[in-house]
């Protein structure tokens, strides 16, 4: 269970079914589903606006591949969170004013989450994917190439 506590992040996670299909689901927008010969993958928001689909909690339950990671519209906030912070040190230099960052843009400029296991979670269980469970995931369907930096490379 990852729960949350500030920012968003960006969760996909991977099931592995028989037959494999593909769903995603972005905030507040339709679920498409795509054909059954694909891998199930699911797109979720966890933060803090419920309202546009977001979540606070999510729960990814056994043998679902994750991979996590800021927005991208989250990371250009942070690009202009530093270009203020640099205007601001620059009239505290010279005028010597008291200027407060912007606290919108700081909720989502990073993400904080508290990841939870459960009873009969064991650590010796947990597994990274690899490129060699990726394509016995995908089993030669299309696709499965565009996952290839997010996996471990070779021996722990």
């Amino acid at each position: 269970m990852h729960v949350h506590h500030q920012g968003r992040a960006e969760y996909t996670l991977i099931y592995p079914e028989s037959p494999p299909r593909v769903e995603t689901k972005v905030c507040t927008r339709a679920l498409v589903t795509a054909s059954v010969s694909e891998v199930l993958t699911s797109l979720k928001i966890v933060g803090p606006n419920v309202d546009a689909g977001e979540t606070l909690q999510l729960l990814v339950g056994s043998n679902i591949w994750k991979k996590s990671r800021l927005l991208d519209e989250d990371l250009a906030a942070a690009g202009k969170n530093l270009l203020y912070c640099r205007v601001l040190i620059a009239r505290i230099l010279t005028r010597f004013s008291l200027i407060e960052e912007d606290p919108e843009i700081r909720t989502y400029t990073r993400c904080l989450i508290t990841e939870v296991v459960f009873p009969g979670f064991h650590w010796e269980d947990h597994q990274y994917l690899t490129r060699e469970g990726l394509e016995k995931i995908w089993d030669s369907q299309p696709g499965w190439k565009e996952w290839l930096p997010f996996v471990k490379q070779g021996a722990p």
